[in-house]
């Protein structure tokens, strides 16, 4: 099994039918190939981790990566995994409010609240801080700098 945690921007920030038409075609599609993970979503900017057997998780990424002109794709992590973490979710939808939104409607709880990190596995610990550091503003596609290196994580070699 594999995890894969990559972030972009969509065009637009969504319609609440567009992300509900989304999330319900993800949903089924994930179930059918035995997908699971979450979305963090600010705006027009995601977070996505996806998590399942290799090949459903790498054809599913690929089939993003054909679109990644309109989407910006920047794959963050790639983790060899024994059990899913979010095996509960299809595909969960976090939707913090965007900074300096308090009036949001559709505040949800953030990851920090979601998660607790104590008793997780590194790899585990670290798909919760670029959740988190995501939550607070990095790894934001729309905003990054054009003209600044993209830095990834590299997981480790197991000796």
């Amino acid at each position: 099994m594999i995890r894969l945690i990559f972030s972009g921007a969509l065009p637009a920030a969504p319609s609440q039918p567009q992300l509900d038409a989304f999330l319900g075609d993800s949903r089924a599609r994930n179930r059918r190939h035995g997908l699971c993970g979450a979305m963090v979503l600010m705006g027009r900017d995601f977070l996505q981790v996806i998590e399942g057997p290799d090949a459903a998780v790498e054809q599913m990424y690929d089939q993003l990566s054909q679109q990644s002109h309109r989407y910006g794709l920047v794959l963050v992590a790639r983790q060899t995994i024994d059990a899913p973490m979010f095996g509960h979710w299809h595909l969960g939808l976090i939707q913090p409010p965007l900074p300096g939104d308090e009036s949001a409607p559709n505040a949800q709880p953030t990851l920090i609240e979601i998660q607790n990190a104590e008793g997780k596995n590194a790899d585990e610990r670290y798909t919760l801080k670029v959740m988190r550091d995501f939550i607070l503003g990095k790894w934001h596609r729309s905003q990054l700098d054009p003209n600044q290196p993209i830095v990834l994580h590299r997981q480790r070699p197991v000796l």
